[in-house]
């Protein structure tokens, strides 16, 4: 009684047309996002931030993939209040949930999302302190799994939160094997993944002799694919890791 009377059913689909607003807006905050003039923007719009973390945390699984890629997207110029804003609890708690997850692409856009706000130095002592040891375990557990997508973005993320410093370090090298299954990785080739492993992954050859990976985390609605190429002092091939596909 207390669930249909204070949480009524909404219809789903079409039919609910104030849903169909929302979403449609999270389509337009999504796509604005992709442009860089446009990411600091709504950074800097608390209200837009609320709309996200609202839409991230959606029972619609629509809404909260809209809102979850435009956390990925404008996070790198999201600076973080200070610790008595909710807002700045409700990220840390969103992140959290999406590393606990047991959804692969939750994982994947809450290490996208925490990152990205590693870009901000301003962000540096906030994200040592709210970031528990164990959400660096179940980073590091992700290292293990046959995926070369969930391997990519962590060791992306696991890079950024070495740049914080002395704490994240630790926190990272506290976690049991961790050490080890980063060396391991470096004498690693990515075809020991197989080829189902790989089917997501783009290798495109450059006239210059030089190589890419496209490794494509996030399909977008945009069919078009930039790259960026990389011209090396030697001749050994280089890889882009975790170009988004626009």
């Amino acid at each position: 009684i207390w669930e249909s009377l204070f949480h009524p059913p909404r219809k789903l689909g079409i039919n609910d047309i104030e849903g169909q607003r929302v979403l449609q807006i999270a389509v337009i905050l999504r796509n604005l996002s992709f442009e860089e003039g446009n990411v600091k923007l709504l950074a800097a719009n608390r209200t837009c931030l609320r709309f996200l973390l609202l839409s991230a945390h959606s029972h619609f699984i629509s809404l909260r993939q809209l809102g979850l890629d435009t956390l990925g997207n404008i996070a790198a110029e999201l600076l973080l209040d200070p610790v008595d804003f909710k807002t700045t609890h409700l990220m840390f708690h969103t992140v959290t949930k999406c590393l606990m997850s047991r959804d692969r692409f939750l994982k994947m856009r809450g290490m996208e999302i925490l990152g990205n706000l590693c870009k901000a130095e301003d962000n540096g002592v906030l994200i040592c302190e709210y970031v528990d040891q164990d959400s660096y375990r179940e980073i590091i557990c992700h290292l293990t799994l046959p995926d070369v997508l969930l391997v990519i973005s962590t060791l992306e993320v696991l890079y950024m939160l070495t740049e914080m410093g002395d704490v994240a370090c630790t926190k990272i090298a506290k976690v049991e094997k961790s050490i080890d299954m980063l060396v391991c990785l470096v004498s690693m080739d990515i075809q020991m993944f197989g080829p189902d492993a790989l089917a997501a992954v783009k290798l495109i050859e450059h006239p210059s002799s030089s190589h890419q990976m496209l490794s494509e985390i996030r399909p977008q609605a945009i069919e078009q694919v930039q790259t960026q190429t990389h011209v090396a002092s030697a001749p050994v091939p280089l890889y882009n890791i975790g170009e988004k596909k626009r």
